[in-house]
């Protein structure tokens, strides 16, 4: 029971990421989101071949290959930061702010 819960749980948290990173294109391009859906479509791909090519391959444990793939979503958060802070953003004037609701 406790990894059907383990596998809901990574998948709502996916959905909360993908819908948070669709609200964050709204800044950039528009080419941002065809980059973003191509990133995830290989990334799927690449994932599952690069865990398989550890595992079958190269014969590596399966506890041991996922602390060799530990290292993507690290360069996945550097690489975020460093693009807000390199303020790549666009300014979009037809968007206004909000106030706050209580």
């Amino acid at each position: 029971m406790s990894k059907y819960l383990g596998v809901a749980f990574a998948s709502i948290s996916s959905g909360f990421g993908e819908i948070t990173m669709l609200q964050l294109t709204s800044f950039f391009s528009d080419s941002t989101v065809s980059a973003w859906s191509s990133g995830t479509g290989a990334a799927g791909l690449l994932g599952a071949l690069s865990y398989t090519a550890l595992t079958s391959l190269l014969h590596v444990s399966p506890r041991t290959s996922i602390l060799i793939l530990l290292f993507i979503p690290v360069i996945q958060a550097m690489s975020y930061i460093m693009v807000r802070i390199s303020g790549r953003s666009i300014n979009r004037p037809d968007y206004e702010t909000v106030g706050k609701i209580i």
